[in-house]
This record gives structure tokens, sequence and C-alpha cells, in this order.
């Protein structure tokens, strides 16, 4: 068994005996009672269990649920961690859940750890049902999908929020949401339909709408294509080095990284095999995986030649690895069957050359409310003096950091004003980090971010450029975050990948680029963020 192997089955069993028993704690915390949180929550709120707890420090733990309505009833439920009076950090902290959601949580998933353990009060609700995480067939549900678009999350933090202003007698507290793809999602829906729910938000790979699910689609469909069903790593392998060997100097620097893909005008013909080459094992792509590797770069197209959605970015084709081979199809077949049917089967279903299904698509959006883009207006979020940050892995293969921009250019054109929109936004882009982890990029992206965050609501410190890591957790946490609270997360994950060494990054607020003014070329050199700059 691998080394990464034994910790990821080392952190389930973990995890798997914190849920089992449920990590009582035998003596009582003052003020952790049933009766003492029932005088605060509104009506429709039961509460189901307030106890004592010791893991991963002492705190009390509130379970309960909000009782929906019109559309109703239903029950969303909910999840809220008070550390003792001692511990608190005067913070609280809303969990964004990656996917549909469907779970309470107890840990945060970007920043990955246990922001109680660093005396964040912390919350975090199922949205509205219960179920897998890549499972959307509760859209079938008016009352559950509504929930789930915005108002489970927000009923959760009114709640949580009031006790946690009671539990610590207190008028004021500085509250944070983070979260990744869903959990970011979540985000975009705080700040558009609830922008007083938080000071302070961390956004990371948002799903604006569901057009990128279509973008699935099309991936599944194009890869079935193939005898194999998929593309080889060793393949995808050369056809990066490839791209760097052509792009990376692209940004200004030969660092191994291609920074910006815009910037690499790259045609992946070149890896076509030659007629002497054994195309079964030579790094190379027949005739036919070359097809369906430009169809994957270009991505889906409507009959009338409409991009649908951007297609993958390809300076870092192993990152596609793990959403072409299952994700991809999986959460393709759960959304295309919440739209259209238990018995719908996109993959011979589904026409991208008949314009029928693409407004079908549209329209079941439109029926049940979830993967309506989300709205670029953020005066909401101006006018309650609350303060966002977006960030993006530009490699990530699930959701586009183009897709990031577009929406981001339309807040900028929206508020008419950089000035205006400096006042309450940024947005940072990740170079090599896949969707919310991974890859060769800074893995601690939203872990400085948090910060950064933290120091602007609270210090009124404008976010500037930011120092980030990849490498050894002595490095890539340094700085004192959340995510040490946990058996490096990243070791199983076999981050950097294939031996790349460890090195920081300088992350620049959008518009601005990261460039080299070094004066040495030396990879120490490069690898230092001393020597970058933003401009």
């Amino acid at each position: 068994m691998t080394k990464k192997k034994k910790v990821l089955i080392s952190i389930i069993f973990l995890v798997a005996g914190f849920y089992l028993v449920d990590y009582s704690l035998t003596t009582p915390l003052e003020n952790c009672t049933l009766e003492k949180m029932a005088t605060v929550v509104s009506d429709d709120t039961t509460l189901t269990a307030v106890k004592s707890m010791w893991f991963p420090v002492q705190h009390c733990i509130v379970k309960g649920y909000v009782t929906t309505t019109d559309p109703g009833p239903n029950q969303v439920n909910f999840r809220l961690q008070l550390p003792k009076e001692q511990a608190w950090n005067g913070r609280y902290y809303f969990i964004g859940l990656g996917g549909g959601a469907g779970r309470t949580p107890i840990f945060s998933e970007s920043p990955f750890g246990y922001p109680l353990a660093a005396g964040f009060a912390v919350a975090g609700s199922d949205t509205g049902h219960q179920a897998f995480m890549l499972n959307w067939s509760f859209l079938a549900n008016e009352a559950q999908a509504l929930d789930h678009i915005h108002r489970g999350a927000h009923v959760s933090a009114v709640q949580t929020q009031a006790m946690t202003k009671a539990y610590y007698n207190t008028d004021s507290m500085y509250r944070y949401h983070s979260g990744c793809s869903g959990g970011g999602r979540m985000g975009v829906m705080a700040a558009t339909y609830h922008p007083g729910d938080f000071d302070g938000l961390l956004i990371g790979a948002p799903g604006i709408d569901t057009t990128n699910i279509l973008n699935f689609m099309w991936m599944s469909q194009q890869l079935n294509k193939l005898p194999e069903k998929g593309l080889a790593e060793d393949k995808l392998l050369a056809m990066e080095k490839s791209i760097q060997a052509q792009c990376d100097a692209s940004d200004g620097a030969v660092d191994q990284m291609v920074w910006d893909p815009r910037k690499c005008a790259y045609d992946p013909a070149q890896m076509l095999c030659e007629q002497d080459q054994d195309q079964d094992q030579a790094a190379c792509f027949t005739a036919q995986e070359l097809e369906v590797v430009k169809s994957i770069i270009a991505g889906p197209r409507s009959p009338t030649g409409e991009v649908l959605y951007p297609g993958l970015v390809d300076v870092t084709p192993t990152g596609w690895v793990s959403f072409l081979e299952m994700g991809a199809e999986m959460i393709s077949t759960s959304f295309s069957q919440a739209y259209f049917g238990d018995d719908y089967e996109f993959m011979t279903d589904f026409d991208f050359n008949d314009q029928k299904n693409i407004d079908a698509w549209r329209a079941a959006v439109a029926r049940t409310g979830y993967g309506v883009r989300a709205s670029a207006d953020y005066n909401g979020v101006e006018n309650a003096g609350a303060k966002v940050i977006f960030w993006h892995g530009v490699s990530d293969a699930a959701i586009s950091f183009r897709d990031q921009l577009r929406y981001y250019e339309a807040i900028r054109e929206n508020t008419g004003d950089d000035e205006r929109l400096n006042q309450f936004a940024r947005m940072y882009l990740a170079p090599g980090l896949y969707h919310c982890f991974g890859g060769p990029g800074p893995v601690d992206t939203p872990d400085r971010l948090l910060e950064s965050l933290i120091d602007w609501v609270e210090n009124g410190v404008s976010p500037a450029s930011v120092v980030t890591h990849r490498g050894e957790k002595e490095l890539a946490f340094k700085a004192d975050g959340i995510a040490k609270y946990l058996p490096n997360f990243y070791d199983y994950l076999d981050n950097p990948p294939k031996g790349t060494p460890a090195r920081e990054f300088l992350l620049c607020p959008y518009p601005q680029e990261s460039v080299f003014v070094g004066q040495a070329t030396s990879t120490e050199a490069l690898y230092n963020a001393a020597n970058w700059q933003c401009q």
C-alpha cells in the first residue's frame, strides 16, 4: 500500500471515528445547554442537541434545523461549534460546502482544517437536504431547490449568529464565509441575495451557473468516442512537457510554470503520432485521440457556433485526469437526471448539434431556478460594508478561470469604477492550481487569502500582493493558517506532484500580473517571491 493511500485511509477512519463516538465531553461547559440556546432562536427553529465536546478543542456543539416554508415545509439542518469563551477569537466562520452540499460540516473544506481550533465559532448547513455531495436529485423538489440555492444557508446563518452572540454575551463579532466550488457558489449567493449576512467572504472557484455541467457532458461524450473511453496519463504528461517547452517563457520567466494560459498559443497537432511510432505505447496521440483533445480544449458549442462554456486549459493536461476519468460523467448524470428525469441518459440523449437540447437545458435551469447565472450587482455588498476576495486556480479542470474572469469583469462593469470596486472586492488567480486544491501551484492560496481578508475587514488593510507556497508542510503552512490543525491533507495528494520542488509564488490582485524582476535566473531566485513584483 502506498504512503498516500495509507494517509487517506487514516484520515477516513479518523473522521469516521469522530462521527461514531460524537467526541462527547463529560464535563459540561457553562451555558452550553438547550435551555439557554432555545431562548435565542426563532419559532421556526428546532434544536435537537446541545452538548459539550472535546475535539479538536473544548467547545459547545449545537445541532438543529430551521423549517422553511413558501415553498415548503422543508428541513434545513445546521451545526454550530462554539469554543470556550477564553479561546474565542471574536470571529464567526460559516463553512461553504463543495458539490451539492447535503451534509452539516465538521471542518472547513477551503482552507482545509478546523477553524474551531484556531478560535473561530464555526457554523455550517446541509442547505436543506441530506444526500451524497454529487447528487443533485433534490432539484426536483421546489423547496429543497430554493433552500440549496440561497435560502437554507441564509436561515442557518441567521440562527447560528444569534446563538453565537448570546453564548458570548456580545452584540458584535466579525463574520466570515469561506468555500470553494459549490462552497464558492454559496458565497456568491450570500453576496448577491443576503449581502448583510457576512463581513468578509472568501470565494474560491465558484459555480457562477451550470454551463460548466454542459462542458462535463461534452467532455464525457468526446471521451466515449475512444476505444479506451479515456486518455492515457503518460500521453497527457508528454503533452504537458511539450507545452512547457513552448510556453514557459511566455510570461517572462522560465520557471517551469505557465502563469497565464491566455499567452500560450499551443497547437496539440504536434502531438500526433508519426507513422513509424507505436501508437499504443508512444507518448503521442492517435488521430482519433487528437480530435478528442482538440474538442475538449475547444469546449462545447451550439449548432450556431455559440461557445457554451470555455474548454479545458491546455497548460496542465495532467490535471484533467480526475474529472475526465470519473467526475465529469458522474456529475453530468446526476444533473441531467435532476433536470430531465431518472431515465435520462445524457451520453445518448443530449445532442449538442440539436438546438432543442440546449433550449431544454436552459428551460430546466429556469424551471428549477438552479443554474441561473449569478448577478453581477454587488451594490448590496458595498452598501453593507462587506469585503469579498475571489480566487481561482488557472489549471482548474472543473470550473474555468476564464468564466471567473468574465464574471468579475461583469462586476467591474456594473460597479462602473475600479476605485469604487477596490473598496470591497479583489480577485486573485493562482498558476498551476487545480480545482480548489492540488497541482504544481500554490496549495495554501485560500489560507493566505483568508488572512488577507481578515486584515482587510478588521484593520482596513487593503489586499495587495500575497506570498503563497507549494511544497513541504513546514513551508506551505509556515504562517498560522487553520490547515495546520489536521494531518497534512496534501500528503496523499502527492503535492507538489512528481517531485516538483518547493517554492514561493507572488499572487497579485487582478488585473495586475506577477512579473519576475530578479537579477539572477537561478532556480533559487525564480522560486523566491521577493524577486517578483505586481505590475
